[in-house]
């Protein structure tokens, strides 16, 4: 007879609970919001702590590209409703 295995089973890392999140970050905006994996992953950069140019570097564009994929995901998230727009 096979044992089946619980979630208890398994120990995951405190170190590997911040990628873990941010992972689901990632998933969670592009399933929710409509967030391209570039959108998401600029929008997320402070938790990784990656600059917009370690970004584009990574990304082969423009830092003015990156700017826009910050600006076109944070419009999605507000449009979603899972982000508040700022006043301005």
């Amino acid at each position: 007879m096979k044992s089946v295995r619980q979630l208890t089973d398994f120990v995951v890392p405190v170190s590997d609970l911040k990628m873990m999140n941010y992972a689901f970050l990632v998933w969670f905006m592009e399933e929710n919001a409509g967030l391209t994996y570039k959108e998401a992953r600029v929008v997320l950069r402070d938790i990784r702590e990656e600059s917009v140019s370690d970004l584009a570097e990574l990304f082969g564009c423009t830092t003015q590209a990156i700017h826009n994929f910050d600006r076109k995901g944070t419009r999605k998230l507000i449009d979603a409703g899972i982000l508040l727009p700022q006043e301005t």
